[in-house]
């Protein structure tokens, strides 16, 4: 019987310093490295109340007192343990790849997802998986248990449906199983390709965001994609029931390269709009280079916090 294989095994070694932590305030049980709604015990000062009968006197801020002549208790931002929910795109656009010198979408999307959830269960933090396409295809809830891994990954290996058959991607699904799997807010985070109207994830970013989530978008693109390299009379298959398409490549090079840059920045607009942590992964890069650059990067924000007013 194999043993369960644990987050360092699965972590490649240039991300093993690293952390992923939460961009702004969730909602836990246990203490741990995220930021959270909640005041509570900490080294990182939140803000100054009345003092109210009862107070603990170590809370007392006897410097502000000697100044102002009035008793002020601090807070300090509570920390709590994450739930987070990796949501992969498993439709059939995601098993393009246009050179065998780089993986395809699909392979990226699998080693990121591994890799972000064995940092997070690394960490202490519950994480689970979720699989769509039209619709939802498989779910994992989040956990932190040993062995949870070797569930996370089988979970969205078995959930990949063929490149000839596979449906396209609808997101309307997708955010009503995350709103019913996430009640408190946590965090998401959606692995794709996104070709999709912009509108249909501008809908379900507002969504997500309104109910507290800090939600990541990581982008994933084949150089092919963006450049369109082909020449000559090509013959296009169709990942998505599309069928075959016969066209000379030349003519529709610029105006397919101009398209898709378009579409890329209406995809980043909608995520900046709603404050979402957004990044493109090109996949001729190594995927572990890229993460490592986007998780410095998002180590260097410092989280938002959102402090419930305190009455005395």
């Amino acid at each position: 019987m194999n043993r369960p294989r644990t987050p360092q095994q699965l972590l490649p070694e240039d991300l093993h310093n690293l952390k992923l932590r939460a961009l702004q305030a969730v909602q836990g049980a246990l203490a741990g490295c995220h930021p959270t709604n909640d005041t509570g015990a900490s080294v990182d000062f939140a803000a100054y109340r009345d003092y109210s009968p009862g107070d603990e006197l170590r809370h007392v801020d006897w410097r502000l007192f000697g100044r102002t002549d009035k008793h002020y208790v601090k807070q300090y931002q509570a920390e709590t343990k994450l739930r987070a929910i990796i949501a992969v795109d498993v439709s059939g656009s995601m098993h393009f790849a246009d050179e065998a010198n780089h993986p395809a979408k699909m392979t990226c999307a699998l080693g990121l997802a591994t890799a972000l959830a064995a940092l997070l269960i690394r960490q202490g933090d519950a994480v689970g998986a979720l699989a769509f396409a039209a619709a939802e295809r498989a779910y994992l809830p989040p956990s932190s248990r040993r062995g949870h891994l070797d569930d996370l990954l089988h979970t969205l290996l078995n959930a990949q449906a063929h490149p000839t058959v596979a449906p396209q991607t609808d997101l309307a699904p997708l955010c009503q199983s995350l709103m019913e799997r996430l009640r408190r807010p946590g965090l998401v985070v959606l692995i794709s390709d996104f070709i999709v109207d912009p509108p249909s994830l501008e809908k379900t970013l507002r969504s997500l965001r309104s109910r507290g989530h800090d939600v990541a978008v990581l982008h994933l693109i084949d150089p092919a994609e963006r450049d369109f390299p082909y020449e000559g009379m090509v013959r296009f298959a169709g990942l998505e029931g599309e069928g075959h398409l016969l066209c000379e490549a030349d003519l529709l090079r610029a105006d397919f390269v101009r398209l898709f840059a378009a579409h890329c920045a209406a995809i980043a607009a909608a995520c900046h709009h709603h404050q979402v942590d957004y990044h493109v992964f090109d996949t001729a890069r190594p995927w572990v280079e890229i993460v490592r650059a986007w998780l410095a990067r998002r180590s260097q924000h410092r989280p938002r916090r959102r402090l419930r007013a305190t009455t005395a």
